[in-house]
C-alpha cells in the first residue's frame, strides 16, 4: 500500500490532533474540506525505488482521471518536492508519455501560485527557488558546467518547465539573468564568463535593445575574483603594443583593462 500522491511525491498521513483541528476549524472552501481528508491509499505491486517512483506516478495519474483530489497542500514535504521537481529522474518519466505530460501540465496549472517559488534545499548554502533554474541544455554550452543551477530535461518538456518559471531559451533577457547569477555568486568566480559576455551582446544586438537596457548592461561588466563593476570603472585597452605606463597607471586607479580578459568577446560585432 502507497499514500495518495503530488507528482510522484507521497502525501504524509495527517495527525489525529491535526485532523481534529481540521474538523473544528470551519472551511474556507469546498475544495478545502474535501482536501483535509486523509490520503487514499491504493495497492502497489513491489519493484525497485526508480521503477516504483514511476510506478507511483503513473497510478496518481490514473486516480485523477478518476477525479480523485490532490492531497492537501500541509501533508506534502515541500523540500522532497523541490529536489524531485528538478531531479533529471522526473524529467525523464515525464517525457516519456503524453499522459504523464497532460497530468503535469494540469498539477502545474492548477498550483502555479507556489510552485515556481518553491525553495530547493543545498547543502551548505542558502536554496534556490525553482523559478531560478536553467535548462541546462540551452544554458550549459555558454554559461559552463558548473555556471548556473541546471535543470537536465529532454527538449519536449520545455514548456511545462516554463511553467514553473525555468528559463529554457538563451535569448537576451534570459542571458541577462544567467550574468547576475553569476555576478552575485559567494566569492566571485575566479575566471571571465566569456562566452556568456559575447552571447548577451550578440542578442543585445539580434533583438534591436533598447537604450536604456544597453545603459543597464553596461552595469554588469564581470571582474574575476572581483564581481561585476559599470563600465566607466574599467579601461577597454591598455593601447598598441607594450604600454606599461598605461598599464601602470590602470593598476594605480585599480581599474581592470578589459581587453586582457575578455579579448575581443566584449567588442560587438561590426565595431
Amino acid at each position: 500500500l502507497v499514500r495518495r500522491t503530488f507528482l510522484g511525491v507521497a502525501a504524509e498521513l495527517p495527525q489525529k490532533s491535526t485532523l481534529a483541528g481540521l474538523k473544528d476549524s470551519p472551511p474556507t472552501s469546498s475544495a478545502a474540506s474535501e482536501r483535509s481528508e486523509p490520503p487514499m491509499m491504493v495497492a502497489m505491486p513491489t519493484s525497485s525505488a526508480q521503477q516504483g517512483s514511476e510506478q507511483h506516478f503513473r497510478w496518481e495519474v490514473f486516480l485523477a482521471d478518476m477525479k480523485s483530489e490532490q492531497p492537501p497542500f500541509d501533508s506534502l514535504d515541500l523540500q522532497v518536492l523541490g529536489e524531485r521537481l528538478v531531479s533529471r529522474q522526473f524529467w525523464e518519466v515525464v517525457a516519456k508519455s503524453a499522459d504523464l505530460r497532460r497530468h503535469v501540465c494540469r498539477v502545474f496549472r492548477e498550483n502555479e501560485s507556489w510552485l515556481p517559488d518553491l525553495e530547493v534545499p543545498a547543502r551548505g548554502r542558502p536554496g534556490q527557488r525553482i523559478g531560478s533554474y536553467f535548462r541546462r541544455g540551452a544554458f550549459e554550452p555558454i554559461v559552463g558546467e558548473a555556471g548556473l543551477p541546471y535543470v537536465d530535461a529532454p527538449e519536449i518538456c520545455q514548456p511545462y518547465l516554463e511553467m514553473l518559471r525555468i528559463r529554457c531559451v538563451a535569448n537576451f533577457e534570459n542571458l541577462a539573468v544567467a550574468l547576475s547569477c553569476w555576478a552575485d555568486k559567494e566569492p566571485p568566480p575566479m575566471c571571465a564568463p566569456k562566452a556568456l559576455m559575447h552571447a548577451l551582446l550578440k542578442q543585445a544586438l539580434h533583438e534591436r535593445q533598447t537604450p536604456s537596457v544597453l545603459l543597464d548592461l553596461k552595469k554588469k561588466v564581470f571582474i574575476p575574483g572581483k564581481g561585476p563593476i559599470e563600465a566607466h570603472q574599467a579601461v577597454w585597452s591598455a593601447g598598441e603594443g607594450e604600454n606599461d605606463f598605461v598599464r601602470n597607471v590602470c593598476k594605480l586607479a585599480d581599474a581592470p583593462i578589459l581587453e586582457d580578459i575578455y579579448g575581443e568577446s566584449l567588442r560587438g560585432e561590426g565595431s
